[in-house]
């Protein structure tokens, strides 16, 4: 069994210098030979994000047109600028996957993680910080418990003189 593993490990394994060159290559250097199939899952997976966009746009639509909650308005415009960043990078994705010579495919893949962890974190800021303004104290509130509260003259220290805050 763990023969038939690395008969197939060396089969997807050429040591080669390059995929276009056909020539011998330095002893000791060996690649992993990719074929074209990428771009396809990132076709799939363009499509399937696409398919969550669309249904986002139609439920902030269709169901909460006229809702003015400051989470729900968060949520939605965040998720929406989400997915459309995400569905840029996976076309970028898709183009150098089917364009570029497949020594580049992998080019944008370590950055699609990176926007992804980015803008999940910034979603979810911004719905704790709209839950916090909706949380706070109004000025008006705080102002006139401070007026109550603040003596109507201030000595100031060292000119011997009352002013009027």
């Amino acid at each position: 069994m763990a023969n038939s593993f690395y008969v197939k490990l060396i089969a997807w394994v050429k040591c080669t210098s390059s995929p276009e060159v056909k020539e011998e290559p330095p002893l000791g250097t060996c690649y992993f030979e990719d074929t074209r199939n990428e771009a396809v899952v990132y076709i799939f997976l363009a499509m399937f994000e696409s398919v969550i966009l669309i249904l986002t746009v139609y439920k902030r639509v269709h169901d909460y047109k006229n809702f003015q909650s400051g989470i729900v308005v968060t949520l939605y415009h965040d998720g929406m600028f989400y997915m459309l960043c995400i569905l840029g990078i996976t076309l970028a994705n898709v183009i150098i996957g089917a364009a570029l010579p497949s020594a580049y495919s992998d080019m944008l893949d370590a950055l699609q993680l990176v926007i992804h962890s980015v803008l999940a974190s910034r979603i979810l800021f911004r719905i704790r910080d709209s839950n916090e303004r909706i949380h706070e104290p109004s000025m008006s509130v705080t102002t006139m418990e401070l007026d109550c509260l603040r003596p109507p003259t201030m000595s100031m220290s060292g000119t011997g003189t009352t002013t009027q805050i």
